[in-house]
């Protein structure tokens, strides 16, 4: 066979080869993203802690005197994950508001928090339960004078002695019962609200974020103590604080393990009902209000005097930017993972054409035949050719 011959052979075979490869190749595959939490419906629940009360400027949401703050933690997990966000979180809730009492802020009357849920919401977030167990206002009761005493509020040296009496803790007791399962005056708890919740929104992923670190545990507690008043003024008409942390060794440990009564009594509210807990308790225990202002998670007290009685500063032992930022950054992962983002399968893309595997094989076969009757013709053609030469 000639070189121009085998050259046309060559040509015959490529064109076959390129003709099987296309046919064998099908239809293309499409790929889509599923899953992930861009436009998914967000309702955030919650007291001062979700609020983000102390901070600036806020809302006017979900009415006036709910403190709620356009950077508190929901507003910030929303815009990381791209979520549609309905926050009803309002400082002074307590779980009865949660529920299905109306919360009066002194300037307007919130509707019942999870009236906000539907059976389109896909994520909520719940901070919830250190106003009825009444961490916040007992601990404001707490300030004193000096390190070892008395506190200001009563003849005492210090909050633990009216909170403790033979043996028996009034405050703990509060937590393990009402705070957990509520009480007939003001039915609910922890408990309920979560009941309240899943009624509610039966579709969605529930995380109850618990409360930072407050007071410091024994471990990140100072040998010398906390105790940071920085009173300034000639009088009680003039008195004044700054960023103070105004509390007894007794009572800084005291109300340390208070803290992680109630982060172990909504850990296991949270799991009885099914829901994601997030304790943020352990990874803060280093930036509590009697760490540094550089690195402390939680506002001290400030004071201030007003006419003939002196004022508490909002956002007093309440997150600070730095520790919303922190929220966030717990908050955020743990949504995240619930929602991950997945590839479908491949399938073809729709077809006119009817049993295309069947229909490109028979194409493959016939041009195959046609190939190959073209290339036995030019080897006849050649070989009378030669002999006729």
């Amino acid at each position: 066979m000639t070189a121009r011959a085998r050259a046309r052979c060559a040509a015959a075979v490529a064109a076959l080869v390129l003709i099987l490869c296309g046919l064998s190749a099908g239809a293309p595959a499409a790929f889509a993203a599923e899953g992930g939490t861009d436009g998914l419906a967000y309702v955030a629940l919650g007291d001062s802690y979700a609020a983000g009360y102390g901070i600036t400027p806020v809302t006017g949401q979900p009415v006036a005197g709910c403190s709620q703050a356009d950077s508190d933690y929901p507003h910030l997990v929303a815009k990381a994950l791209k979520l549609r966000l309905t926050d009803a979180s309002c400082s002074g809730a307590v779980t009865a508001n949660l529920i299905s009492t109306p919360q009066n802020t002194g300037q307007g009357t919130a509707r019942p928090q999870s009236e906000a849920l539907g059976r389109d919401t896909r994520v909520v977030t719940i901070t919830i339960g250190g106003n009825d167990a009444g961490f916040f206002s007992t601990a404001m009761s707490c300030v004193a004078l000096t390190a070892t005493g008395p506190i200001l509020s009563k003849s005492a040296p210090n909050c633990r002695s009216t909170f403790v009496t033979n043996g028996k803790d009034a405050l703990a007791a509060r937590i393990a019962g009402p705070v957990v399962d509520g009480t007939s005056a003001a039915p609910g708890g922890l408990t309920g609200a979560f009941a309240a919740v899943r009624a509610a929104a039966p579709q969605a992923k529930v995380f109850v974020v618990g409360y930072p670190t407050i007071m410091p545990n024994p471990a990140n507690t100072p040998a010398t103590g906390c105790f940071r008043a920085s009173l300034g003024g000639s009088s009680l008409r003039s008195l004044r604080m700054s960023d103070g942390f105004p509390f007894t060794n007794v009572d800084v440990a005291y109300l340390a393990s208070i803290e992680r009564d109630l982060d172990v009594a909504m850990r296991d509210a949270t799991q009885k009902a099914g829901f994601t807990y997030i304790s943020t308790l352990a990874a803060s225990a280093t930036h509590s209000a009697c760490a540094s202002s550089s690195s402390a998670y939680i506002n001290g007290i400030t004071l201030r005097s007003a006419a003939n009685s002196t004022e508490v500063t909002p956002g007093g032992l309440h997150p600070n930017a730095r520790g919303v930022a922190f929220l966030v950054r717990s908050v955020v992962p743990e949504i995240k993972n619930a929602f991950p983002r997945r590839a479908t399968t491949p399938t073809p893309q729709p077809s006119s054409a009817p049993e295309w595997p069947v229909l490109r094989w028979t194409i493959g076969l016939v041009s195959l035949l046609a190939l190959l009757a073209v290339a036995a013709l030019v080897i006849v053609r050649l070989r009378r050719r030669t002999r006729d030469t």
